[in-house]
């Protein structure tokens, strides 16, 4: 205690050790809560962040084994069709008149699992023959067509015709057209 003039006043004591530990053990106790809190969402939020990257690089790989693969189906699928086409060409130029679709072309090992119209255009634009049977409504005008235009075009490319998709008329669903080179 301290005196002034005489008189006695007392002044406010430090706190003693005790009631400093009493404070600084439940700060600590806080603080070190506060930290491991963190460190387990800083970890979280790593893993989050590792497994996303994972799954981002399986993703690019997956797709280029995907485009890898599709790819060679339609290199294979243009082969097949183009052999077919080849094989018919050869039979139809022996004798164009009397022509029919060969019964092969059904159970052709080329065509198997593939859904594909094999059809002959007269020279007149209508549909002589096609392995999806006859028309339904008797003779059927594919003049109007691209790909049956395109035959008739002399500046044209000597190299097989493809259309873009559209819808046939013998059929319901959407595919693109294939025509083969021209002869003469």
């Amino acid at each position: 205690m301290s005196t002034c003039s005489g008189a006695l006043v007392s002044m406010p004591a430090f706190p003693s050790a005790k009631r400093l530990a009493a404070i600084k053990l439940p700060l600590a106790i806080g603080l070190f809560g506060l930290c491991v809190i963190a460190l387990l969402w800083g970890g979280l939020i790593f893993e989050t962040r590792q497994e996303r990257d994972v799954a981002l690089s399986q993703a690019r790989t997956d797709t280029a084994n995907l485009v890898i693969a599709f790819r060679e189906h339609v290199r294979r699928t243009f082969t097949a069709i183009d052999q077919v086409m080849l094989a018919i060409k050869a039979e139809f130029t022996a004798d164009p008149d009397h022509y029919r679709l060969p019964n092969w072309l059904a159970n052709s090992p080329f065509l198997s699992g593939m859904a594909i119209q094999v059809a002959i255009i007269g020279a007149d634009g209508y549909l002589r023959e096609s392995s999806l049977g006859d028309p339904p409504e008797g003779r059927l005008d594919l003049s109007d067509r691209a790909h049956f235009r395109y035959q008739l075009d002399p500046s044209a490319p000597q190299t097989v015709y493809q259309q873009a998709s559209r819808r046939p008329r013998l059929r319901q669903d959407v595919d693109p057209d294939l025509t083969p080179p021209r002869t003469g």
